[in-house]
């Protein structure tokens, strides 16, 4: 592979990013820009589109003058198309050897070493005063919350773990309404001590908000999956599974009632109102099918667990001879999605036909390359991807868009959604879950609509919250 050079300590060095992907493959790439918490390569064009915003690669290395100086975990931050490939920027964990000592082969306690350490220390010196304030005052009163919480706990009944479970939610029940304003409010202040950060301190920014509230925030269950990412990416099943159960989970009562606050801001109400929207499409649009012999044929891309098909087989049964197709790159993801949809069915006496691929977006993209398609290759009623493009580049949204029109059938609906620009927890998502994604206003994400729809069968929709965009392209019933 050819090589950039990437400068190290004022010399130049052979670079390299090496890390393998959530979908097993290993990718090596040329190193642009390295600091001790970013670093910056670029992916050659043939194999761009199979990295994704927010995914964690866990056992990522960066390679500099053939010595390793970073081995662990990086999460993608940023995904450019350029016309020579697909140039990415990942966060670093900040616990590693300085770039500048690790290079130059720098013991850690020579003089050397010592010198990079205060050059490193100085640099909390750009980190915005009133962004230390803001981490302060919720540092502060997260402590302090904890710790009242957990006497509180000493009152509750030890007689039986279900008794004491119901007096605890109880409890939050009681002091939630107080509690929870306030901290709305510090991380409001949070988030509005980070507006228009440069970009050059951002990293400093990221690792300054974590290093100080991560040991408050981690015993929060919704808050611990986010950012761990057990599965390689932020959205996950078991996140959406959290997202639509009962908020309060943890270990403790201050964890119950932090978990609680999380899933009750505007991102995890908009995934809520995001699946109650889906529910109603795929009713209506079974509806349409109501005594004819054909059935509703549906596509679900990226489907995870599928919480608005539950929903559906629950509260109103497909018609006759309906089929749906659930596709999604994990394994796990599946099996559970499967376990669940099957449960459902045989509660609800319906049995419409499931069928479930382990297939990525952007195999469908290499497939709808192709200058032949597949013969008899199945066409759809509604497609639907809730989710996926808040990761994806606008290159791969626009491909993708384009593949799923063209499965419709004539009088068949395309539907996507994209959280849009104005998420209120924006800032708390990208510096402390690690959870950064493709914003976009309702003008760019209706300049991805598929080439082929015309203008006036599309249609863009906003939530309640203002955070999740919805857009359709119905087909013509013309061939």
């Amino acid at each position: 592979m050819v090589t950039q050079q990437c400068p190290i300590n004022g010399e130049t060095k052979e670079s390299l990013a090496v890390a393998r992907t959530n979908q097993g493959l290993e990718i090596q790439a040329p190193l642009i820009h390295l600091t001790r918490y970013q670093a910056v390569f670029e992916l050659p064009g043939t194999v761009s589109p199979l990295l994704r915003l927010s995914e964690s690669l866990n056992d990522f290395r960066i390679l500099a003058g053939g010595r390793t100086v970073y081995r662990g975990r990086a999460i993608i931050r940023s995904l450019v198309n350029r016309d020579s490939g697909l140039v990415c920027q990942v966060g670093l964990d900040e616990f590693w050897l300085e770039p500048d000592t690790a290079a130059a082969g720098v013991s850690p306690g020579s003089a050397g070493g010592i010198k990079a350490f205060f050059k490193e220390w100085q640099k909390t010196h750009h980190i915005r005063p009133e962004f230390k304030v803001a981490v302060s005052d919720l540092q502060t009163f997260l402590h302090e919350l904890r710790l009242w919480l957990g006497q509180l706990e000493w009152t509750l009944p030890m007689t039986g773990q279900d008794e004491r479970e119901s007096a605890g939610r109880d409890l939050c029940g009681q002091i939630g309404p107080s509690i929870l304003p306030v901290l709305s409010g510090l991380f409001e202040n949070f988030e509005n001590a980070l507006i228009d950060v440069e970009d050059e301190v951002q990293p400093m920014h990221h690792a300054f908000g974590r290093r100080h509230l991560h040991p408050l925030l981690l015993c929060s269950p919704f808050f611990h999956r986010v950012f761990s990412k057990p599965l390689g990416h932020a959205g996950d099943y078991e996140m959406v599974n959290m997202i639509v159960r009962d908020p309060l989970e943890g270990g403790s009562l201050y964890a119950k009632l932090l978990n609680h606050w999380f899933l009750n801001q505007a991102p995890a109400q908009a995934h809520r109102n995001r699946i109650n929207y889906l529910t109603g499409r795929l009713v209506e649009e079974s509806a349409r099918f109501d005594g004819l012999r054909s059935g509703l044929r549906v596509l679900n891309l990226g489907c995870g667990p599928a919480h608005e098909l539950q929903r559906f087989l629950h509260e109103s049964p497909p018609p006759h001879h309906a089929a749906f197709t659930l596709l999604d790159f994990n394994t796990e993801t599946l099996t559970h999605t499967r376990t669940v949809l099957e449960k459902v069915g045989r509660a609800n006496h319906c049995h419409p036909a499931l069928n479930f691929e382990k297939r990525s977006v952007h195999q469908l993209i290499k497939e709808s390359a192709q200058t032949h398609p597949p013969p008899g290759q199945e066409k759809y009623d509604l497609i639907y991807c809730a989710g996926l493009f808040d990761y994806l580049t606008d290159a791969v949204c626009h491909k993708l868009n384009n593949f799923c029109y063209n499965q419709l059938n004539p009088g068949g609906i395309l539907i996507t959604t994209n959280v849009e620009g104005g998420n209120p927890r924006r800032l708390t998502m990208d510096y402390l879950m690690d959870w950064p994604l493709n914003y976009r206003t309702g003008r760019e994400f209706a300049g991805l609509r598929p080439e082929l729809a015309p203008e006036e069968s599309c249609r863009l929709q906003t939530d309640d919250t203002g955070v999740n965009l919805y857009f359709e392209a119905r087909k013509p019933h013309r061939v």
